[in-house]
């Protein structure tokens, strides 16, 4: 990778695995179809800020400096607990949305720990 280009432009291109791009694309499809959801079952979800900040996450933009926000953290040290807190809700959307986004991480793990190492 040309690592050069991140310390002289701030960006970095390289490319991007088909599977990678499969695995984003259906990350997206089911992020979209959780965002379709009822906020009521969305809020189920839990979230953890337990040192590894996984989880929903929805903010409705109240207060003096309110944040309205809707994510969804996941990481590779999380996957476990969520995945199994998202599975106890039992909601097929949301447990496909955590399935496939967690795939996608797995992939581009690696691809982030090479350009790391660079």
């Amino acid at each position: 990778m040309p690592i050069n280009d991140f310390h002289t432009k701030s960006q970095v291109s390289f490319k991007y695995p088909p599977d990678l791009r499969t695995a984003i694309d259906t990350a997206a499809s089911h992020w979209q179809d959780f965002c379709t959801l009822p906020l009521a079952v969305k809020q189920k979800m839990p979230y953890s800020n337990d040192a590894v900040g996984v989880g929903y996450e929805y903010k409705d933009g109240s207060g003096h400096k309110g944040d309205r926000k809707e994510n969804f953290d996941i990481s590779l040290s999380g996957q476990e607990w969520l995945s199994g807190q998202v599975a106890a809700v039992g909601d097929p959307t949301a447990e496909k949305f955590v399935h496939a986004a967690s795939g996608a991480i797995s992939i581009i793990k690696p691809i982030i720990l090479d350009f790391a190492v660079d």
